[in-house]
């Protein structure tokens, strides 16, 4: 089947050409991170169809319930372990270490400064993808930069996953949380200290995204 023009345009990658006109001449820009409440922990299930033997969907929906309530007593573990606030900090430290005076544009943490790059955190936790694997940290960050007269010149989302992401820091984290289960024998400052450890990265990836989108 052929695609129509418009139907073959919007499966392309978004563009920012306003983005790629502003960047250069934007000079300094300061960092508001936003969001980042509670994390959520997401426990591998198991998945049967209608097709599976009856005793196989029972046995399924038990250890999935099971599942469910080890994310919630995991997820108030972290909640109360995680300094929601170092989080969102660690982010921002990424972000301005990775750009510093450029290029394309300076990160500064001076108040005055009109030009303001907003990063609102939509969500974070630990994922496991199926049952038995190891944990990931995640992170779902929305992006958007403001002129100094208010115009905005970006706007766009960023998926940070430490498993698919730099190895060198995947193994500074994930070597100590290489299952859930690890969670139990960990302090609230190691775990603290893992979620701003993958923020800090995620700072420096949002940097390479917008290096590469700004040509």
């Amino acid at each position: 089947m052929r695609l129509a023009p418009l139907a073959f345009l919007l499966l392309l990658p978004a563009c920012h050409p306003r983005y790629k006109h502003a960047a250069p001449t934007l000079g300094a820009v300061r960092v508001q991170t936003l969001g980042s409440g509670t994390p959520y922990v997401n426990l591998g299930k198991v998945y049967a169809d209608q097709h599976d033997a009856p005793v196989a969907q029972i046995a399924a929906a038990v250890i999935n319930t099971v599942q469910v309530v080890k994310e919630i007593d995991r997820t108030e573990r972290i909640a109360g372990a995680v300094r929601t606030g170092e989080v969102k900090q660690a982010l921002s430290h990424g972000l301005q270490q990775a750009m510093g005076g450029g290029p394309p544009f300076a990160i500064t943490e001076d108040g005055g400064v009109d030009n303001l790059f907003q990063i609102e955190v939509l969500s974070y936790g630990l994922d496991v993808p199926w049952l038995g694997a190891p944990g990931s940290f995640t992170y779902d960050v929305r992006l958007r930069i403001y002129q100094a007269d208010g115009r905005r010149v970006y706007a766009g989302r960023h998926h940070c996953d430490a498993r698919a992401g730099n190895p060198s820091v995947a193994e500074q984290v994930l070597s100590v949380v290489d299952n859930v289960r690890n969670l139990d024998a960990m302090s609230d400052d190691e775990i603290s200290g893992a979620f701003e450890t993958i923020a800090f990265w995620c700072g420096e990836e949002i940097v390479a995204k917008l290096r590469r989108q700004a040509g």
